[in-house]
């Protein structure tokens, strides 16, 4: 689910309007035995502050229980707290501040070894008990930490010993290792410091054991960080800081760059900026995306209950025309819940309900018509957009739409109680899709709408087995489920981009799927 957009009242009167005007806009807006990845060979430049610029960027607070959007801030967590686990070059996952782990009990048991000596930024010890405490903390419902999900954790995470994690399961769940990637459990905080300073004071000024300090933090506008003089890696950090400064525009952004005030910019997406920004020299990465975007459909109650009304509004959805028109045709079409950077993508589905207007208008007469609410979430505009678009798209086809602009929480109470309908929607962020795809489309999971006996054997079935030749059948199998059964209108895969000066070394910072930089291999020039 997404967590944002501006609300509109306007609303264009036909398809071939609302790509005109759409055109315009332009906004975007286990190895478990191996040892953590180094700097990737020498020259990166050491000292020098990197000044990062992030569009649209906000963070309430940078405790890992307490921030509802520790995801979203994951940038910043990785920087202070470090990882456990971490994604590396070639969508490896591997130990960090672990230096291993290993399944057992059929994949419910899971024990997690900690590298010896690590400390605290402050300089207490980094040990087991911590790193239970901290992630027992991030799974208490109080927090509501949507990720949680992911940790099927019975009972309590102990420390057996003090570099010594074990985690028992109340399923197996092959993929829990990779649900430590950009989620809470996955930073660690210190518990003599939260105790010591309380909590507030904690999510202002964390400590943790990565490769940076928290010099100033003004929340949703400025964060100043210093390299950590106990990190454990050798040589690293090359940075001797990093400024994270919250931009409200894509353009602001850029100039902040084109000026050299910023080497680094997060978050921009207007697709012919990108573009103007690279012809001027700058860098952009573009990382395979994990990340799919798709309207949830409700099958509990309401239209969606008949498979035709879900068949109506896929075979009424041209996302083709919505990419190239409003994306400049820079993101991918999809056929099911797979993303071209995440294990097991599928780029062509057979049973993929395409566009065909005609089929949609006749559904629609054998439905006697066909009303639906379509919601999403008020913070950025081009997602209000997206929905106007895909609105005119529906009522070409004789299907009355009333979109419903939400803030976060009310899109949440809606999503909980089972109240909506359809939901403009993405998920991902992780390479591996059993981390995501079931809290969509399992029964009874938190955003599902769905709750399919057969759906729900191939997760567990997917959950059971770390053979990847296993996984890959079974994941076309709920692709092709999910399709058969119209659970999703799939629209295409969203990357993400950064866009740098020619003074940043990425060494092997900005190289992998999930857009997750490790911060502690980039480097400045000049500095």
């Amino acid at each position: 689910m997404k967590t944002g957009r501006i609300s509109r009242s306007g609303r264009v009167a036909s398809a071939a309007l609302a790509v005109a005007v759409l055109a315009s806009t332009a906004g975007i807006s286990a190895a478990a035995s191996a040892s953590a990845a180094g700097p990737s060979g020498g020259g990166v430049p050491g000292g020098g502050m990197l000044n990062v610029v992030d569009v649209g960027t906000q963070w309430p607070g940078l405790d890992v229980a307490t921030d509802p959007q520790d995801a979203a801030d994951g940038d910043f967590m990785n920087a202070i707290y470090g990882q456990l686990f971490e994604l590396a070059p070639g969508n490896k996952v591997i130990p960090d501040e672990a230096t291993g782990y290993k399944f057992s009990n059929n994949f419910e048991t899971v024990t997690i070894n900690l590298r010896h000596g690590l400390k605290f930024s402050n300089g207490d010890p980094f040990t087991a008990a911590d790193v239970a405490w901290s992630i027992n903390r991030d799974l208490l419902p109080a927090n509501a930490n949507i990720g949680d999900v992911n940790f099927p954790v019975k009972g309590q995470v102990k420390a057996t010993g003090p570099y010594t994690v074990v985690a028992n399961l109340t399923r197996p769940d092959s993929a829990f290792i990779h649900a430590f990637l950009n989620e809470a459990p996955n930073w660690t905080a210190d518990e003599k410091a939260v105790a010591a300073m309380g909590e507030k004071a904690y999510a202002m000024k964390p400590i943790g054991a990565g490769p940076f300090v928290v010099v100033s933090n003004a929340p949703s506008s400025k964060l100043v960080l210093k390299k950590n003089p106990n990190y454990w890696q050798k040589g690293a950090p090359h940075l001797s800081g990093i400024t994270f400064t919250a931009v409200g525009t894509d353009q602001s952004a850029a100039s902040a760059l084109q000026s050299g005030e910023a080497q680094l910019g997060q978050l921009i997406s207007t697709i012919p900026l990108l573009q103007q920004l690279k012809s001027d020299g700058l860098t952009v990465t573009d990382p395979p995306s994990t990340l799919t975007q798709f309207i949830s459909l409700n099958e509990q109650n309401g239209p969606f209950k008949s498979i035709k009304a879900r068949e109506a509004v896929a075979y009424a959805t041209d996302a083709a025309a919505l990419t190239d028109k409003l994306y400049h045709g820079a993101y991918p079409v999809v056929e099911d819940q797979s993303a071209p950077g995440q294990e097991f993508y599928q780029q062509k589905n057979k049973a993929y309900p395409a566009y065909d207007l005609a089929k949609a208008k006749s559904l629609v007469r054998q439905l006697g018509g066909l009303s639906v609410n379509l919601s999403t979430t008020t913070n950025t505009g081009y997602w209000t957009t997206e929905v106007e678009a895909l609105a005119t798209m529906w009522e070409a086809a004789g299907i009355k739409v009333n979109i419903q602009d939400n803030t976060l929480q009310q899109m949440l109470q809606i999503t909980f109680n089972h109240t909506w309908q359809a939901i403009d929607s993405n998920w991902g962020g992780n390479i591996d899709p059993s981390i995501n795809d079931p809290q969509f489309f399992e029964g009874g999971a938190a955003f599902s709408g769905v709750n399919d006996p057969t759906l729900n054997s191939l997760f567990n079935a997917s959950a059971s087995t770390s053979s990847n030749a296993a996984r890959t059948k079974i994941f076309k199998q709920i692709n092709t489920r999910e399709d058969q059964q119209v659970d999703a209108v799939w629209l295409y895969s969203k990357a993400f981009f950064d866009v740098s000066t020619k003074d940043l070394v990425k060494s092997s910072g900005l190289t992998n799927n999930m857009s997750v930089i490790r911060w502690e291999d980039l480097g400045v020039r000049g500095a």
